[in-house]
């Protein structure tokens, strides 16, 4: 019997995961703030998430899952509310009178670590967040997981990508790395990740209501700055320009020992795999 999934939020995670469900016969509907495309498989409704079109769409379907992909308008904190906070408010109280999703896999971030001394930090990690953007992620976390709704978190570390080249772009600006330590997964894993869950639960395999979805390893930033450097023919020697500012990320390690326990095996399980795909797709 095909599945429904619901899409909430259509970027670039969502047209990455959703060919994963779409090729196991899934019936994929979507939802998005502004025009986007998408191909003939999606049912995409251009709507706000409090729209009475929205609340049409998710009471017109018993969802098997949904998936949340939320993304502030600006990085200041008012927007972080209302992307996280607010929805996931308005989604809670919205199922719980109302017809809801078998299961609900919400898309969050290793921001909620403020670990900066190049501790390992796991799913049992204390999550004492200082910056807003890792605040506001966790208290959409607390809302989510004090609901009675059956669900799955990710904390997604640094995503990079073909359409996500903040590295590569530091480097060709001549940007030299820190003593650091980063993490990072490619935007194809995260992809495999969210449908990974789903199907776990779908089988009745779940294990978890919470990962942290990352790669195998976490890496200094003047290593990777470095392989860059060489791999696109500028050599690490030009990397003179200073970084501007602390990264925002910290000094962390994060580990993805639970997500690998589980079943899920990395496409790109280093930086070294990933950009090498990355840098065959992106003009030098």
């Amino acid at each position: 019997m095909s599945k429904k999934l619901l899409c909430i939020g259509f970027g670039d995670l969502a047209t990455r995961y959703a060919p994963h469900f779409a090729q196991h016969n899934c019936e994929i509907y979507a939802l998005a703030r502004s025009p986007k495309p998408a191909p003939p498989s999606i049912n995409l409704l251009q709507a706000d998430l409090t729209s009475k079109a929205a609340q049409h769409l998710m009471l017109a379907h018993n969802f098997d899952a949904a998936i949340i992909t939320l993304t502030p308008d600006a990085y200041d904190e008012a927007a972080y509310i209302s992307a996280y906070v607010d929805n996931m408010n308005y989604l809670i109280n919205f199922w719980q009178n109302e017809q809801a999703p078998k299961f609900v896999v919400f898309v969050s971030s290793t921001a909620v670590y403020d670990q900066c001394d190049e501790e390992w930090v796991d799913e049992y990690s204390a999550t004492t967040p200082l910056k807003h953007n890792g605040r506001q992620m966790l208290a959409a976390e607390q809302i989510l997981t004090q609901s009675p709704l059956p669900h799955c978190i990710v904390r997604f570390s640094g995503i990079y990508g073909e359409n996500r080249q903040y590295l590569v772009r530091q480097v060709k600006n001549r940007i030299r790395g820190g003593a650091q330590f980063g993490n990072r997964i490619h935007a194809d894993d995260c992809a495999g990740i969210l449908h990974f869950i789903c199907q776990q639960y779908w089988l009745g395999k779940q294990k978890h209501s919470l990962y942290i979805g990352t790669d195998c390893a976490p890496v200094r930033g003047e290593e990777i700055h470095n392989w860059i450097a060489d791999k696109l023919g500028i050599g690490a020697g030009q990397l003179t320009q200073p970084s501007k500012g602390p990264s925002r990320a910290g000094n962390k390690r994060c580990s993805n020992r639970r997500l690998l326990d589980s079943g899920y095996r990395f496409r790109y399980p280093t930086y070294k795999e990933g950009y090498s795909q990355v840098l065959n797709l992106a003009p030098h």
